[in-house]
């Protein structure tokens, strides 16, 4: 079966204009299309009503009055200015969310509900006189804002009074809360008779206390009580009124007259007290038994609100579980996610790094190679220029520089083979030995080179001599 939710709020302040809708301006809440669809159900001004109410008590107390500042010239203005009690209260009742799932499919349900509840509100509630009533469909959800006066009387003093609590009491309530609760269980059977819709408790009124469980357990417990007197109480009148008819003797006459034995005339006077004693007592019978009906609905009322709130704490303790779970599961996601850019970032530094890697290992197998041919540079410097060998100091520094640029190849060679000492230094000496190699090479081939341009160059020479003589001879 669906389940709906029931928003019952009491509040002291209001605002008639807004709810009478005077002022549309301004509440981008509103849809002013719609406005006309507004349900008036009460629409008195208050001071109308406070003169209703309470004129003929204010004038009787001002009668017995024998100092005129102890009398009330207006009530209203008076109670409007009093910092104990509040003038009138406002009561604004929902059902369900505009945020439901089924909120369009639930619209017109909600109005039949709302319009329902109003349309009994006065019949259960005497003492708090309404004077505005409206049902508001042209905002989110629909609701009813009601205002009232809460009246009660008093023995003392003035009569009429106002008063809330004073006037829940007098209706047979001990305070707000039972109110709300009866208030709310006659929307909740409503709408479970003609919809099928049971009661969805959220927010504050989810879950009970454990000193509410208690209050309720307890107040179930005197009722049941108080039921089983009353039950006692109702068959000893019944008793006493089936023993009165037996005790009374009639004879009929043929015109169907009572006739009474003569000896039984003084007795009969004392059966007639007897008996308007027990019709006392019949009256009481009939009023214990209302009362007995009206707690029998009450017990019940009562064992439903206590075994949905068991259920909402049922409900309650596996929830709190799931609910850690979906927590779980959410801050698990968020670290996944996190990690996911993290490792993202870092798959992006590591590219990054390793391309600057490989830049610089090019580099350093470039400056390997350089330093070889470096090496191999001097050492044909020396071969071809043999007045340097003769210089002490050039010979030094060629040496040491290629000492320290062999050991510098070494440590070069190491860091990528992660070769020994030995096998870096007998692959550096291969590798200067082959430069070396092909240095000779390449010296050879630039010899042969610089043979062959000469042998041109002569005979280009040679050539031109040839021909400069044969045309001097032709002349």
């Amino acid at each position: 079966m669906p389940s709906i939710s029931i928003s019952f709020h009491a509040g002291t302040n209001t605002s008639i204009s807004h709810n009478n809708r005077l002022h549309l301006s301004g509440n981008p809440n509103i849809d002013s299309t719609r406005t006309h669809q507004n349900i008036t159900y009460v629409k008195k001004d208050i001071r109308t009503l406070y003169a209703e109410e309470f004129g003929q008590a204010v004038a009787e107390y001002n009668a017995k009055q024998k100092r005129n500042d102890r009398k009330i010239e207006d009530y209203y203005s008076k109670i409007l200015h009093d910092k104990k009690t509040h003038h009138q209260r406002e009561l604004i009742v929902a059902v369900g969310k505009s945020t439901d799932l089924d909120f369009t499919h639930h619209a017109d349900r909600k109005k039949q509900i709302l319009d329902h509840y109003m349309k009994h509100f006065q019949e259960r509630n005497p003492n708090l006189k309404v004077y505005n009533a409206v049902m508001h469909l042209d905002e989110g959800n629909p609701h009813l804002h009601i205002n009232y006066v809460p009246v009660f009387e008093s023995k003392r003093g003035l009569k009429k009074r106002v008063g809330h609590d004073k006037a829940l009491e007098q209706q047979g309530l001990k305070n707000f809360e039972e109110w709300r609760l009866r208030e709310t269980y006659e929307i909740e059977t409503y709408m479970k008779k003609e919809f099928y819709l049971n009661r969805r408790f959220e927010g504050s009124h989810k879950h009970l206390s454990v000193k509410e469980y208690k209050v309720l357990g307890q107040e179930i417990e005197e009722l049941r009580e108080l039921k089983n007197s009353l039950k006692d109480e109702v068959a000893e009148y019944t008793d006493n009124l089936e023993a009165l008819k037996q005790e009374i003797p009639t004879k009929k006459t043929v015109l169907g007259d009572v006739k009474l034995k003569e000896a039984d005339f003084e007795s009969f006077h004392e059966m007639v007290k007897v008996a308007q004693a027990h019709h006392y007592q019949l009256n009481h019978f009939h009023s214990k038994t209302a009362e007995l009906e009206r707690r029998e609905k009450k017990i019940a009322f009562k064992e439903k609100e206590l075994k949905d709130r068991e259920t909402q704490v049922t409900l309650r303790e596996l929830e709190e579980p799931l609910q850690k779970i979906r927590s779980e599961l959410i801050s698990t996601q968020q670290d996944k996610a996190r990690l996911e850019k993290e490792n993202q970032a870092l798959k992006q530094t590591v590219t990054e790094q390793s391309n600057e890697l490989q830049q610089k290992n090019e580099f350093i197998k470039q400056l390997y190679s350089l330093s070889g041919t470096m090496i191999n540079l001097l050492r044909l410097t020396l071969e071809k220029n043999p007045n340097l060998t003769m210089s002490y100091s050039f010979r030094s520094f060629i040496l040491t520089f290629e000492e320290q640029t062999k050991r510098t190849m070494i440590k070069i060679r190491k860091f990528f083979t992660r070769e020994n000492e030995f096998e870096a230094s007998d692959q550096v000496s291969q590798f200067l030995s082959k430069k070396e190699i092909n240095s000779k090479i390449q010296q050879s081939y630039d010899k042969k080179i610089q043979t062959s341009i000469e042998a041109d160059y002569y005979y280009e020479q040679k050539k031109k001599r040839t021909q400069k003589r044969d045309y001097g001879m032709e002349r």
